[in-house]
């Protein structure tokens, strides 16, 4: 039987995920990569060492999450 998961479905099991494997992204943890249309900080939540791409307004910016674990704060542009 094959179910099609939603965004947050897959984001939810991918916290479980990392709480049982006691790691929480960057080095050599999970690290999530996200795609937005608009600056991540008050917008994408996620743990440090995950990345977004923001590609609105043809923008091309890269986000690392410098701090701030599970939040949607702690983003710094790098590029």
């Amino acid at each position: 039987f094959r179910r099609v998961l939603f965004r947050s479905e897959v984001y939810l099991w991918a916290i479980l995920l990392q709480q049982l494997v006691g790691t929480t992204g960057g080095g050599s943890g999970i690290t999530f990569v996200r795609t937005g249309t608009v600056a991540p900080n008050g917008n994408a939540f996620g743990n440090v060492g995950d990345q977004y791409n923001q590609t609105g307004a043809g923008s091309g910016a890269i986000w690392l999450k410098n701090s701030g674990q599970g939040t949607n704060t702690g983003w710094v542009q790098k590029a």
